[in-house]
């Protein structure tokens, strides 16, 4: 009787370490496998963008809308980077004396002031509140420059901040920044128009915007005086959208 209950106590606990055993390969296993199954569900889904690291800019051009900023953007003259910790020196390196000028920064400035200054920006990127790329020239894949755009403020227009080493001005490089990051901006956050400023004096910064698109949108002023031009640019998205809505309202009637 004894050897009878020893032998049942012993599959009882058999069984509850099987269970024990069963649960902690399912708990793994789930582990694992959901999110691989989940990003499979989005990539048969949605556009490949939405899981894609890098992309170009033909493939950003047909994207109906970004979930997620892609890291990388390949254009035909330059490709828009994620800026992360390995770029700061090559970024201080290219943030030069003329380009500081031509932005208004200090003169001088050292490392750790740059690697201040890229930290903070990129904390706002990973709160949402900005887009920033870096950047790159395809001929020799140096870092050359750096766009952003931040979310609107009211008290302080001119939500586009951009600068290339004066070494790669010319070339189109500007423009083509210009034209990739201002799709992302649009497509990212579904808005009207955003804004950029131009100091008066800085009329070659001026004319580029102008010449992409910006309009006129009054004054920036210091002391009661107009210190800049503010400029906006509208979303072509929603205007091409708004007028053929117009179009079909008006066929209704």
């Amino acid at each position: 009787m004894k050897l009878l209950e020893k032998l049942k106590t012993n599959i009882k606990k058999n069984r509850f370490i099987a269970i024990a055993i069963t649960i902690s390969t399912l708990l793994i296993a789930s582990y694992i496998l959901i999110p691989r199954i989940i990003t499979k569900i989005q990539s048969h889904y949605y556009p490949r963008i939405l899981v894609s690291k890098s992309i170009t800019k033909e493939q950003l051009n047909k994207a109906i809308k970004i979930a997620i900023l892609p890291e990388e953007i390949i254009g035909e003259i330059i490709t828009l980077r994620k800026i992360t910790p390995k770029h700061f020196r090559a970024y201080h390196d290219m943030f030069s004396d003329k380009v500081r000028e031509m932005i208004e920064y200090p003169k001088k400035i050292s490392f750790k002031f740059t690697k201040t200054l890229l930290r903070y920006d990129m904390k706002k990127v990973n709160e949402g509140t900005m887009i920033m790329y870096g950047i790159f020239d395809n001929n020799d894949q140096k870092l050359i420059g750096e766009i952003e755009i931040k979310d609107p403020n009211p008290k302080n227009p001119g939500q586009l901040s951009d600068w290339i080493n004066e070494n790669y001005w010319g070339g189109g490089r500007f423009q083509e920044s210009l034209d990739i990051i201002s799709k992302v901006y649009f497509k990212y956050k579904n808005t009207d128009k955003y804004t950029a400023h131009s100091r008066l004096w800085n009329k070659r910064s001026y004319y580029a915007h102008k010449k992409y698109g910006f309009k006129d949108a009054g004054y920036g002023y210091e002391d009661g005086k107009p210190c800049k031009h503010i400029l906006e640019l509208e979303n072509p998205y929603k205007k091409s959208k708004s007028n053929s809505n117009r179009k079909k309202h008006l066929m209704l009637k």
